[in-house]
């Protein structure tokens, strides 16, 4: 096979598949996610289709133009085997009919370049697509609480953030005002002894992974 991957023993063997014949991207996704969870690296359709045949997907980045086929054959075919998997097809220009197709599948669609905040998003969507995980996820979230002593809300944030919810989502998810959200993420940081959102929903994240059987 084409494709490359790095594991860590921490996650479990979740494997998060990123198909783009593009070398560069392929390295930046990975440096992003470094330490999130598996990566495997597609440069393109056959290589994708095969690492699918593996165990533990827990998610799909594909861009949608490859050398050997599009983005919507990687995902149709990894839903057959893990149904519900998040997707998030990427491509260098907007098309109205295959955004229609991609929210119609439940696809998440973006252009390049992705964001960094973007691509953690989906990554921590994709880290709690297992079952086992969405109920350590609870768990876990009492025993942070306690030992940082976070509030109801700092709590909340903590697991909306970890299950891929973006800052607009939670700001009418708790129907508070921007600067009330900034000063309870600014008090969970504190607690936590971390400097970024995200950084501290993937810590939470990787705690719950090394749960996992």
């Amino acid at each position: 096979m084409g494709a490359a991957s790095g594991a860590s023993k921490s996650t479990n063997g979740l494997r998060l598949l990123l198909a783009d014949d593009d070398p560069t991207i392929r390295k930046s996704f990975a440096r992003v996610l470094k330490g999130t969870c598996e990566l495997q690296l597609a440069a393109g359709c056959r290589d994708a289709l095969e690492a699918i045949e593996d165990d533990h997907l827990i998610g799909l980045v594909v861009d949608l133009v490859l050398p050997d086929g599009n983005g919507f054959e990687i995902i149709e075919h990894a839903r057959k085997r893990y149904p519900g998997v998040p997707a998030l097809l990427i491509t260098g220009y907007l098309d109205a009919e295959v955004a229609a197709r991609a929210f119609a599948t439940g696809v998440t669609y973006l252009p390049k370049p992705l964001s960094t905040q973007s691509l953690l998003a989906f990554a921590r969507k994709c880290l709690t697509y297992p079952r086992s995980a969405l109920a350590q996820v609870e768990v876990l979230a009492n025993e942070w609480e306690a030992r940082y002593h976070l509030t109801a809300t700092e709590r909340a944030v903590l697991v909306a953030t970890a299950r891929g919810m973006s800052r607009e989502e939670l700001l009418a998810s708790r129907g508070i005002a921007e600067t009330t959200l900034k000063r309870h993420v600014t008090n969970l940081l504190l607690k936590t002894d971390e400097t970024l959102l995200d950084r501290a929903a993937l810590r939470f994240l990787r705690e719950v992974l090394n749960r996992l059987d």
